[in-house]
């Protein structure tokens, strides 16, 4: 996801600084002022929602910056903590080329709408703005990936870290939605609610046999 935002941004000319972990983040924000910060809530290791909390109250960090947050479900009561902190602009995973812009955009109106699939366009037309070069290119990059995330996977289970394998889940789902593959997105959800019970169990195998699959199939997929 943080690979589709930069790409998205990239082609607007923003300057972009990307940070792995909370920690990098704040350093980050402790050497530089930003124009706007943008961030998941679905993070390695606190929360997205915690990261937010102790940036607004550390006015030294924030400066004038605007925070966007990014979430594949946000329910009312976490809606609600967000928009005490001040963050206006709440966009659900995976969100559009076209509503990222928007959200950033002087004319962004608070409590940017998150954008939901229709089923009548493409994932370029529906995610992409129709930049088909763009598409391609986020594409290539995520068939990459997709090896990495079946030997995190493999791992991950082996090891019995559900919560790893919960949190690539829950970016995986997003990410496939985006490519346009709502059967491997599914299965994707099924992982993640598995995962999320921290209790191994046959549906958790099945459903990481099942999404492994399509994935291994997709890394090896010809381009067009």
């Amino acid at each position: 996801m943080q690979r589709f935002v930069t790409y998205a941004l990239e082609e607007e000319q923003y300057t972009l600084t990307c940070c792995e972990t909370v920690p990098q983040a704040m350093a980050k924000l402790a050497q530089q002022s930003f124009d706007w910060i943008l961030t998941d809530l679905m993070l390695p290791g606190i929360s997205g929602l915690s990261f937010i909390q102790t940036i607004t109250h550390s006015p030294a960090l924030t400066g004038d910056a605007k925070i966007v947050a990014l979430s594949a479900g946000i329910d009312h009561s976490v809606k609600q903590q967000l928009l005490s902190l001040g963050v206006t602009r709440q966009l659900l995973k995976p969100v559009s080329v076209t509503a990222l812009h928007a959200a950033l955009g002087q004319g962004a109106a608070a409590g940017t709408p998150a954008d939901r699939p229709v089923a009548v366009e493409s994932p370029v037309e529906l995610y992409f703005g129709a930049d088909q070069e763009l598409f391609d290119k986020f594409t290539a990059q995520s068939r990459m990936q997709f090896q990495h995330d079946i030997q995190n996977g493999d791992r991950w289970l082996a090891a019995g870290d559900l919560a790893a394998v919960h949190k690539l889940a829950h970016s995986l789902k997003s990410v496939l939605l985006l490519l346009g593959k709502s059967q491997a997105h599914l299965i994707a959800i099924a992982l993640e609610q598995a995962a999320g019970t921290q209790a191994p169990g046959p549906d958790l195998n099945a459903a990481w046999v099942d999404l492994r699959d399509h994935l291994s199939a997709l890394s090896h997929d010809t381009p067009g």
